[in-house]
């Protein structure tokens, strides 16, 4: 967060860990560091903030699957705007 944004964020270590550990079991290290960069470059980050939690719902993990394999049909039902 720091090298991107440029602050150092409040993280609330019980929610944010369980979490983090819960993607951990389906998600390599590199998938979840791709998954963060990818978040906090996007228009979602604007939208919804710097939350690890945002970051990592299964939500933001669908939105980010879909324009990985280049799928659209996802974004009419999320939309950026």
């Amino acid at each position: 967060m720091r090298e991107v944004k440029g602050f150092e964020p409040e993280i609330d270590y019980g929610k944010d860990g369980r979490l983090a550990k819960k993607r951990l079991k389906k998600y390599s290290l590199e998938e979840i560091e791709d998954l963060i960069d990818w978040y906090l470059n996007s228009n979602h980050y604007e939208k919804f903030g710097a939350s690890l939690s945002i970051c990592l719902s299964n939500f933001m993990i669908n939105l980010w699957k879909a324009e990985k394999s280049g799928q659209r049909a996802i974004e009419s039902l999320y939309p950026k705007e």
